[in-house]
Order: structure tokens, then sequence, then C-alpha cells
């Protein structure tokens, strides 16, 4: 049986939503641990830009793979779940999000670390 949680918190000011995360955390029967993490803001009426990164994780006891990439404000911006999925790597986590902007990916497999 997998082990799951999952959260999504907003924040709004004046009516208006300002902040959105999302995650999510499957750990499979074998110990093998899926993440998947969304932050995007609505800085404009700040003066800043607004931002947002996706990351996405899988780790077990011989690899770890990561997927970390810049996003932009988009307040309707959701995960597409990974409960129920199985075991999935970070690129399809990541899915469209490695076009969305800058994407980086590290590993670490067979005792070697590689970054794209």
């Amino acid at each position: 049986q997998n082990l799951t949680l999952s959260c999504t918190i907003t924040f709004t000011r004046a009516g208006k939503l300002v902040n959105k995360s999302e995650f999510e955390v499957v750990i499979l029967p074998d110990g093998t641990r899926l993440y998947q993490f969304i932050h995007t803001e609505n800085a404009y009426e700040y003066d800043e830009l607004s931002s947002g990164y996706a990351v996405f994780k899988r780790y077990d006891n011989d690899s770890f793979a990561c997927v970390v990439a810049e996003i932009g404000w988009d307040p309707d911006l959701t995960l597409s779940s990974i409960i129920g999925r199985g075991d999935v790597s970070v690129e399809q986590m990541a899915g469209g999000f490695m076009s969305k902007g800058d994407t980086h990916l590290f590993k670490v497999e067979n005792g070697k670390a590689s970054y794209e």
C-alpha cells in the first residue's frame, strides 16, 4: 500500500489570490519516494516580478533525481497528481513544466552525479 500526502495552500489579499502552493508526497511499498511541489506568487501590487517554481523529486536507496523549474504566476496552475500512478520518473512528473522556463535536472545514479 502506498502512503500519500497532498495539500494546497492559498493566500488571498483584498479578495484576490496572491499566492498558491501545492504539493504531493507518495511513498511506494518498496520505499521509493516521489515528491512534487509548485509555488506561484503574484507580486505585481508590490512592484516586484511575479514568480514561481516547481520541484519534482524521486529517490530510493540507490538513486536520486530532481527537476527544478522556474514558472510564472498562474492562479490556475495545478499539479498532475502522482497519487495512484505507481513509480514515475521526475521527467514524467515535470511534464509540461519543463518547457515553462529555466529548468534544471539533477541525478545521482550508480555513484555518479549529473546536472543538465
